[in-house]
């Protein structure tokens, strides 16, 4: 059942008002029940009650306070951060245990004496060049050395 139409714009708003009206006044029988400030759809809805305005701003202080403090000092932390976080140990960790390997490839190697001399003998920035021409961060399987093996390979074996 449509609505007849007028081409008075007069008419149209008088109708939008009116149904605006019997809207609200359903809302505020159903939802302004037992003295609860509920404001619906009225033109004085950022008019709060005074008692509720120190709740308010208590609850928004409260919820800052309580974030600064748990990112600052409370060991919050977002999901990146802690992606990040999971990425570095887990790189950290396989280094290490690949580091094992490494060191046991180094005891394997039949001109150890030699070699340990070598990398004694040389730079930190080339000792681990030297520890993956040697082979030793070269893991089973792979075809080329492992960077970050070799580093720690060369602190231990050098040290």
């Amino acid at each position: 059942m449509d609505a007849p139409k007028s081409d008075h714009p007069d008419d149209t708003k008088i109708s939008q008002n009116k149904t605006i009206e019997i809207t609200i006044s359903v809302l505020q029988q159903y939802l302004w029940q037992d003295s609860i400030f509920l404001p619906v759809l009225r033109d004085d809805i950022m008019n709060t009650p005074e008692w509720l305005k120190p709740g308010l701003y208590g609850v928004a202080c409260g919820a800052i306070a309580v974030a600064v403090i748990g990112f600052n000092w409370g060991g919050w932390v977002t999901g990146g951060t802690a992606r990040q976080m999971a990425a570095d140990q887990s790189r950290t960790d396989m280094v290490a245990a690949l580091t094992s390997i490494c060191l046991d490839q180094a005891k394997r190697d039949p001109q150890l004496a030699e070699r340990v001399a070598l990398l004694k003998a040389a730079s930190i920035y080339e000792r681990s060049d030297i520890v993956m021409k040697n082979g030793w961060a070269t893991m089973p399987g792979a075809s080329e050395g492992n960077r970050p093996v070799a580093t720690a390979c060369a602190n231990k074996v050098g040290a």
